[in-house]
């Protein structure tokens, strides 16, 4: 493949010599005809250009021979440089091509890998995955469950408003699901969490009353329904307590018909054991400072024979006996001295 030239050294054969078919094969002195290049435009592929440089690689001749439009051979010298920069470009190219990212997780390998954080009580690292399903797989089977474990994990993680926000979306978007009285039961918590004391505003225990009875009536036969009965009455004792507060208020400002509706209010809403018997004495003691004994009589009356263990049995009492002898009654009326002058005598 070489031809020898005495005065100038080695020169590199012609490459359309190798290609074209009109050289041999080494060793075997035939011609080799299988070897030819079709002569093209522009449209060289990576193969093409490389094997457009023939250089002598034993010899380390730096002459190299190009392939030119027509098939031909021009002779040039080229830098060494941008032959190296040259196949760096293919080769990183190649690697390119051949480089894939790797495939998004599907709709059950992302809830599998969000319920192995939520098992381990991980649930802000859990809610992720969920999420990642509601956008790349919103109608998969997972997409309703995500939607639930999304609300589920803010209601476990205490962070109650976030968690009403989906819980309110899920109930929305799926009135019908079978886990609605799990979610309302949620609901219901998370509305009573945020009731503090009873001088506050009370609309969260309103809310809160509200999903349980919804609870209770739509589904009697809810695994759920016997834990909101007796959420129930915890809820409707803390909103007894607030209304007794106010009433309590209006009454030491002597103020007893705004008292006595909230008094009332405390019967009809909110008859709740502790709380009924204390919210009669009060009213027998308006109606008294009222000057309407036969009112007062009939609550008084009430707490000692309908609530015999009450601690307020023993102070009615004793208001009955004034209104049937007269005793201190005027003094009590006007001044209201009574019930601290003479707490003695069993009078709050």
């Amino acid at each position: 493949m070489e031809s020898t030239d005495r005065g100038n050294g080695p020169v590199a054969t012609p490459l359309s010599t190798l290609v074209s078919g009109t050289g041999t094969r080494a060793g075997t002195g035939t011609k080799n005809s299988n070897h030819s290049m079709p002569k093209r435009g522009c449209d060289y592929t990576h193969f093409d250009l490389l094997r457009g440089f023939c250089y002598d690689w034993r010899e380390g001749a730096k002459q190299m021979i190009c392939l030119d439009r027509s098939g031909g051979r021009t002779n040039g010298t080229v830098p060494w440089t941008r032959v190296w920069v040259l196949l760096i470009v293919i080769a990183l190219a190649g690697g390119c091509a051949s480089r894939k990212e790797p495939p998004e997780p599907t709709a059950e390998q992302n809830y599998r890998m969000g319920m192995e954080k939520f098992d381990k009580k991980n649930y802000r690292d859990a809610i992720p995955y969920y999420q990642r399903i509601l956008e790349n797989y919103p109608f998969s089977f997972y997409a309703i469950q995500a939607e639930l474990k999304i609300a589920e994990s803010y209601f476990l993680d205490k962070k109650y408003v976030e968690a009403l926000v989906h819980l309110h979306g899920f109930q929305e978007l799926h009135p019908t699901n079978e886990n609605i009285p799990y979610v309302l039961w949620m609901k219901a918590v998370c509305y009573s969490e945020q009731f503090r004391t009873i001088d506050r505003d009370v609309s969260a225990m309103d809310s809160s009353k509200r999903e349980l009875l919804e609870l209770t009536n739509r589904f009697p036969g809810s695994s759920y329904a016997p834990e909101a009965n007796e959420m129930l009455v915890k809820v409707n004792g803390r909103l007894a307590e607030h209304d007794f507060y106010v009433a309590h208020f209006y009454y030491r400002g002597a103020d007893y018909y705004a008292a006595l509706k909230r008094f009332q209010r405390i019967l009809d809403e909110y008859p709740v054991e502790g709380v009924v018997d204390r919210a009669l004495y009060y009213m027998g003691k308006c109606y008294f400072f009222l000057r309407e004994d036969p009112k007062a009589r009939e609550a008084f009356s009430t707490v000692v024979h309908r609530y015999p263990d009450s601690p307020y049995r023993s102070k009615a009492e004793a208001f009955l006996k004034d209104i049937e002898k007269g005793r201190f009654t005027k003094i009590s009326r006007f001044f209201r001295a009574k019930e601290r002058i003479f707490y003695m005598f069993g009078y709050e």
